[in-house]
């Protein structure tokens, strides 16, 4: 378990909940106030009242869709199954009043994650994120990171840099929410917890191609994510499938230049406990 500084202020999670997965742990990331010099800024946000009006943002992980990793039973926080009518959304949505289910892979991915781009699978696909306004920068400017520019992308697959995605994922909360003074909180699983802890903290620390300030994100929930990066004989065995071996999988290599900037932002950002 590991706690990020910021500049958000924490509340109690409401509910509890676990999905059963095979030899996963779940990792809560609660956000505090920061330093100083965030303490203006968070000053200005309205206070984020009772979490269960907070919309709830499901972010599912690598190789995935919306349907697989949400719309699954699973057990209270008794041990007690739901049963196989009663799946996660539907049991998140007796506690919050707002949820939608984020998705980023296309039609052009493999069959399994091309069903983030059916219709009624995801609320939102980050590859063309509605918006209650305009249409987000985030396709546009995250096409402008280091290294989308210097090499071709397979947007929509599993040949998409994560930091692409996050970058999406960061614009999408900016968007959409933090720029009306709208908080949010997230539940995301595996990879999908890279992919918010990197949206938080690269938007932080203010890197190139992200929101211009900081997400208004009350609290996060990772499920079984590879902070650290995946490694041993499940790496070695995702080489060797066709449906999972790809930049994905290699940005999350232990020692890639992605495991090493999302801790690079995390400490500019705030402090990992």
């Amino acid at each position: 378990m590991f706690a990020l500084r910021h500049a958000r202020k924490s509340s109690a999670w409401p509910f509890s909940f676990v999905i059963l997965l095979s030899c996963l742990t779940v990792t809560l990331v609660g956000f505090v106030d920061s330093a100083a010099r965030n303490d203006a800024a968070a000053a200005t946000r309205p206070s984020a009242g009772a979490d269960t009006s907070i919309p709830l943002l499901l972010v599912h992980g690598f190789n995935d869709d919306c349907t697989s990793a949400w719309r699954k039973s699973g057990y209270d926080s008794s041990g007690n199954q739901l049963g196989n009518t009663v799946a996660a959304a539907d049991y998140f949505g007796t506690t919050f009043s707002m949820i939608k289910k984020i998705g980023y892979y296309t039609s052009s991915a493999n069959n399994t994650d091309a069903n983030d781009n059916n219709s009624g699978v995801c609320d939102v696909n980050l590859q063309n994120p509605p918006s209650p306004t305009t249409t987000p920068p985030g396709p546009t400017v995250c096409n402008q990171l280091t290294d989308i520019v210097s090499q071709p992308i397979a947007f929509g697959t599993k040949d998409e840099p994560i930091d692409r995605l996050a970058c999406l994922l960061a614009w999408y909360i900016y968007f959409d929410y933090t720029q009306f003074g709208q908080p949010v909180n997230v539940l995301a699983h595996s990879m999908g917890g890279l992919l918010i802890r990197y949206a938080l903290g690269a938007t932080d620390a203010g890197v190139f191609g992200f929101p211009p300030s900081p997400l208004w994100v009350s609290n996060v929930v990772t499920v079984a994510t590879p902070h650290t990066g995946i490694y041993g004989a499940y790496r070695t065995a995702a080489q060797q499938n066709n449906s999972t071996n790809g930049v994905e999988l290699d940005d999350m290599n232990p020692g890639s230049a992605f495991m090493t900037t999302i801790g690079a932002v995390d400490l500019v950002a705030g402090t990992l406990k």
